[in-house]
């Protein structure tokens, strides 16, 4: 600073002029001296044409370097910087922006020499303006939100993992490493959209996609929402999902070198299995507060190939088979990836509280899309007609538990999880339209699956027809121990199953749960019911009056202090007593999990378990591959 006038400007100007702002789970930063590097261009004629300015020759005569490692890299000050003590670290010799493994060793190193630094790496494609040269940077991390961070030996597993796009020597990805450990961003492109239109000038690089975003005009600067920031990052790389897990008056938790552990989330709300865990995640924990319950909300933002580790070790055992865990990949990733395409949430300011990356209205009840209790549905019945789906989560994309999909925590995962993911890393299902299929999934079918329309919207898909399933009845208890979570495994039968009510217990429930008065309940009629069997609509005939009660899921909340297994039941009389002769367990929508985990122990691969729940549907590479 004492010899170099220009950049000792820069360097002062972090903390006199520099603007930073939080927005949401990130932090915007206006730096018009980061212009230069945002606007460089980085195609192969610009290259040939300029000297490259990292080589020792090119560089100013006041730039001073030290030498570290060996001689393999010098270190040099950033004169343009995003960090307060921004560094380059650039290789001794000119050779092209390529990571080898004695790079990454070497970024451990320093990371390990300087622990309050975040030590990072651009690919070529990602961020590098001078991707001719290979370099790494670093700087104090205080500036960045939190991030998560994984052992050096998963990250270079991972590294490897990644495609290499054709006629190239290196996969497009971030890399951050902080005291020995990092995190791996992987790339779907370099530069979004908004920058080719002019709309927005963010050219994302490794500080970026970690959430510190930079912005050279002041207009994106004032502008930018979280929403849009979330975009223009999942467009580049990752998608990243918004994840609703726990609602409380306080709420308690540990930070982690990997995320954060919460105490006290309550799993299979409402249902037989309902229980509390201390669960621990990745990603960044914000707690907001609900206005509406006046409660505050747990939420975990994180990237959707993360999301899935723990989705698909908690919807089923992480010792499933490959084949069976690569399957419940894909569906669950296509299933986020709708749910986040058909999202838009609101921007929660931060200083409700935060912790550093849920909230329904209140999170710990069943989201109803759809309810028509007052108005006669079918003559001059009562008509009590309900749709549980997910459109009613306000602060986040997905809750954590069975009402969306399964998200408990980083417990369950092994090596065969992190390996199902990698290898179907992007893949989702798509519909012949070549939209996202919306890939529902049920613990058993009971022998043919379901239609869409018998459990929700009168719509139905040509991916989600009713398909015959000989394979989910199985008694092998091995291959159930082996696939199903420890609480499932409390649920014996669930191809076939009965429950028996006297008919004041009925009558008790009936009231109980529908707060509805229908006096001594005489009779439980069908009145609509799907290809598997399963009711859709149940006419329940009182004493005094009666009632059409729909569709599946709140037939399952009436007939059961917690949730029936499934609406596919016939009713019985025995003297003034019922009995529920049933069938399943869960909506029997899309792919059954019990007949997928036998179809992999049969031999059958990830996508013909894929073809027989999803008919017409196609696989297809959303993001991540080349």
């Amino acid at each position: 600073m004492k010899v170099w006038p220009e950049a000792a400007e820069r360097i002062r100007d972090l903390d006199t002029k520099v603007q930073r702002r939080e927005v949401g789970a990130y932090i915007v930063q206006w730096n018009p001296a980061r212009a230069v590097s945002t606007l460089a261009k980085v195609d192969k004629a610009t290259l040939a044409k300029r000297p490259c300015f990292l080589c020792r020759e090119n560089r100013p005569d006041v730039q001073e370097a030290l030498g570290i490692l060996g001689g393999r890299w010098e270190v040099l000050i950033n004169p343009f910087p995003i960090l307060h003590r921004h560094l380059t670290i650039v290789s001794a010799e000119h050779t092209p922006q390529r990571l080898t493994r004695q790079d990454f060793e070497d970024m451990l190193e320093i990371s390990r020499a300087l622990p309050d630094f975040v030590v990072f790496y651009n690919g070529a494609r990602c961020g590098a303006s001078a991707p001719d040269h290979k370099h790494l940077q670093a700087g104090l991390a205080s500036a960045l939100p939190p991030f998560p961070t994984q052992t050096a030996d998963a990250l270079w597993l991972d590294i490897e993992a990644l495609p290499v796009p054709a006629g190239r020597d290196e996969a497009d990805f971030n890399l951050l490493v902080l005291n020995g450990r990092g995190r791996l961003i992987p790339r779907s492109r370099h530069r979004p959209a908004c920058y080719r239109e002019g709309t927005c000038l963010v050219s994302p690089g490794a500080l970026d996609m970690a959430g510190l975003v930079i912005t050279p005009r002041e207009e994106d600067f004032r502008s930018l929402t979280a929403p849009q920031i979330a975009g223009i990052l999942a467009e580049c790389g990752t998608p990243e999902i918004s994840v609703g897990i726990m609602e409380a008056p306080r709420i308690a938790y540990d930070t982690t070198p990997e995320g954060f552990t919460l105490h006290g989330v309550t799993i299979g709300k409402q249902f037989h299995w309902q229980r509390t865990q201390d669960q621990t995640f990745t990603g960044r924990l914000r707690i907001v507060r609900n206005p509406e319950s006046g409660l505050d909300v747990a939420i975990n933002d994180v990237d959707v190939e993360n999301y899935l580790l723990s989705v698909i070790s908690s919807e089923m055992s992480g010792t499933s088979s490959l084949a069976l865990l690569k399957a419940h990949a894909v569906i669950s990733r296509s299933w986020a990836m709708r749910r986040i395409a058909e999202a838009s949430l609101p921007c929660v300011p931060k200083e409700e509280k935060t912790c550093a990356g849920q909230g329904c209205a209140p999170l710990g009840q069943d989201n109803t899309s759809l309810g028509q209790d007052s108005a006669p549905a079918f003559g001059d019945e009562l008509g009590h007609v309900r749709i549980y789906d997910t459109e009613a989560h306000r602060l986040f994309h997905v809750c954590a538990d069975d009402h969306c999909q399964r998200y408990q925590g980083v417990g369950g995962v092994n090596a065969v999880v992190e390996q199902a993911v990698r290898e179907t890393r992007g893949e989702v299902l798509c519909a012949q339209s070549g939209e996202l299929c919306d890939t529902r999934f049920s613990k058993c079918c009971g022998g043919r699956t379901e239609l869409f329309s018998t459990c929700w919207q009168d719509r139905d898909y040509d991916y989600l027809q009713s398909v015959r399933c000989p394979y989910c009845q199985t008694r092998d208890a091995r291959l159930l121990r082996q696939v199903l979570n420890g609480y499932d495994l409390e649920t014996a039968d669930f191809h076939t199953w009965q429950v028996r009510y006297t008919q004041q217990e009925l009558s008790d429930l009936v009231e109980s749960r529908l707060h509805l008065h229908l006096g001594l309940i005489t009779d439980l009629v069908p009145l609509r019911l799907g290809p598997s069997g399963r009711i859709s609509h149940l006419r329940v005939v009182g004493e005094e009056r009666s009632a059409v009660v729909g569709k599946e899921l709140e037939i399952r909340r009436m007939l059961s202090p917690t949730h029936l297994l499934s609406s596919n039941f016939q009713v019985r009389r025995e003297g003034s007593g019922f009995v529920l002769d049933g069938r399943g367990w869960g909506h029997g929508v899309g792919l059954c999990q019990i007949g997928a985990a036998v179809m992999a122990a049969e031999g059958c691969d990830y996508r013909d378990i894929l073809s027989h729940y999803y008919p017409s549907s196609q696989i297809k590479a959303n993001y991540g591959k080349s």
